[in-house]
């Protein structure tokens, strides 16, 4: 079963997969609306990714810090889809190698960007005062759960630890 709530589609399971896939249709659909501006040899570069970090990746990204916890392989589908506009915006083919693509247009990844906009997130949450918020985020980041915690998997990410290793 599935339920919207303030444009987030979120399933029983919190796999966070339909909702992801709403981001990226969305952002997809964005991406094609201007894509003549992506394909323009009057607009800049800088211009170029101006649009799409204020026009396209907001839309990916939103609610960011609630889905962090996803399976990789559902983060990696925005990764590819970043991938495929970033390729659009410097008009290069598919086989140059996206550490290029990201080097030329200096784009931070968004699972980084998404990593640490999360973790500002967590650490402003502490400085919060409702005692409720305070119960729901106090808990050890350190241990591996079966379904990673929001706080957990930055943790993960921090230490270079795989967010979806098996438990002992």
């Amino acid at each position: 079963m599935e339920n919207e709530y303030l444009g987030c589609i979120i399933d029983d399971r919190l796999s966070w997969q339909e909702n992801i896939k709403k981001r990226i249709n969305l952002a997809r659909v964005a991406s094609l609306k201007i894509s003549h501006l992506f394909y323009s040899n009057k607009v800049t570069l800088k211009n170029k990714m101006f649009i799409y970090n204020q026009i396209i990746r907001p839309m990916i990204i939103y609610a960011s810090p609630a889905w962090i916890g996803a399976k990789p392989y559902i983060l990696n589908k925005i990764s590819s889809f970043e991938n495929a506009v970033l390729r659009k915006i410097v008009g290069f083919s598919r086989y140059i190698p996206n550490d290029i693509i990201k080097t030329i247009t200096a784009s931070t990844p968004i699972n980084t960007f998404v990593m640490e906009n999360a973790r500002m997130y967590f650490e402003k949450q502490k400085e919060i005062k409702n005692t409720s918020i305070q119960e729901s985020i106090d808990y050890d980041e350190t241990m591996i759960f079966e379904h990673p915690l929001p706080r957990n998997t930055i943790y993960q990410y921090s230490q270079n630890i795989s967010p979806h290793q098996q438990i002992p």
